[in-house]
């Protein structure tokens, strides 16, 4: 992890998509999946999103728990 604008960052990997219901989970370093919405990704397309992207994201807390936020397409502009 390191300290980004918005708190720590970390690194991961899109681990499963699901484009017709506006959402995805990013696998974490330890393995486990994060929740993340389309509206969590500050670059890139959501839509061209591929299984095994590299992404970075901060965690952030929701009602059922933590999830992705600010996801960050790696090597986007």
């Amino acid at each position: 992890a390191r300290v980004g604008e918005d708190g720590y960052e970390f690194l991961g990997q899109i681990a499963e998509l699901r484009p017709e219901q506006d959402f995805g989970f990013v696998m974490t370093g330890d393995g486990s999946l994060l929740y993340f919405h389309r509206d969590a990704m500050t670059n890139g397309d959501f839509d061209r999103l591929r299984r095994g992207d590299d992404v970075s994201y901060v965690m952030a807390d929701s009602d059922t728990g933590p999830v992705a936020g600010r996801v960050r397409l790696r090597g986007a502009p």
